[in-house]
């Protein structure tokens, strides 16, 4: 199936240029996209969304060549999450609810700490909340040590971006590519997506993300559903929940046994199939 995607709008919120596309009818929904990716890859999900809401897919902050990187000595999530919030402010949206994916729930979620007066809920999908609980290989303490030396720039930085503009970015793609997704068509999405992204930002809300730990004394008010897989590749699905039951003061849990993490490449629109009771249940959150 072939989506309409429609043309990208501009907000500037004070001189920052936010692109973000808007599609559907309905209470207002603000799609929140995930780490190094861009609306078009999660086009199935927010065109499925837009069946019930309005939604608005803002293109996050240096993870594409969309939205320029936030300036700054440095960028955190909280610089993501202030963005958002003043964009509600100014489309004058009526207490959306947010839907993060990932890297994108952390935005949401640390928005929704910040000023739960501004939305009605959210719903994270894949969200991790503390890097104690990544349990993938390829995040070993090593590479986690190379990774905040990235985010701070400086010599290794440049290297890794010249290796990124490089035909060696191949090879890195084969092992970063599970072997059952290693197609040319989602070859050519990464090459264009690694290529497209902002690596200055890339690197330091990665690392922030690997240092996450959300302690369980905080509580976070504003009401959440969370969507989580037993079979994430990046993290640990009992760890999370148990301490998303003591962050959340008003919280549901959705689980599906889906391979998790997010595939590669550009979402097909069966990718939303397994999902649609989280659909279901959001369409009648009360407004």
């Amino acid at each position: 199936m072939e989506f309409f995607l429609p043309p990208r709008q501009i907000s500037k919120i004070k001189s920052y240029p936010l692109a973000y596309r808007r599609q559907g009818q309905g209470p207002p929904l603000i799609f929140l996209h995930g780490h190094r990716a861009d609306t078009e890859k999660w086009w199935a999900m927010i065109a499925r969304a837009a069946e019930d809401f309005t939604v608005y897919a803002p293109e996050l902050p240096g993870m594409n060549p969309y939205s320029p990187p936030l300036r700054g000595e440095e960028t955190h999530l909280e610089d993501y999450a202030d963005l958002i919030a003043a964009w509600i402010e100014k489309m004058q949206l009526k207490k959306p609810l947010l839907l993060g994916v990932s890297f994108g729930g952390l935005v949401a979620l640390i928005l929704s700490r910040k000023k739960p007066q501004l939305i009605r809920g959210q719903v994270l999908f894949w969200t991790p909340l503390s890097g104690k609980f990544f349990h993938d290989p390829r995040l070993s303490p090593r590479l986690r040590a190379i990774i905040h030396q990235l985010a701070r720039g400086g010599l290794l930085f440049h290297l890794w971006r010249f290796f990124v503009a490089s035909p060696l970015l191949y090879f890195f793609l084969r092992r970063d590519i599970p072997p059952q997704e290693f197609k040319p068509t989602i070859i050519k999405h990464e090459l264009a997506q690694w290529r497209g992204v902002d690596l200055l930002s890339w690197a330091r809300t990665l690392d922030e993300i690997l240092r996450l730990d959300l302690p369980p004394s905080l509580t976070i008010i504003s009401p959440t559903l969370l969507v989580l897989s037993p079979q994430d590749r990046y993290f640990d699905y009992q760890k999370t929940m148990k301490l998303a039951r003591q962050v959340f003061s008003t919280l549901e849990i959705i689980t599906i046994n889906q391979p998790g993490h997010v595939p590669k490449g550009i979402l097909p629109s069966s990718f939303v199939l397994p999902y649609e009771k989280v659909f279901a249940k959001i369409k009648n959150w009360p407004h």
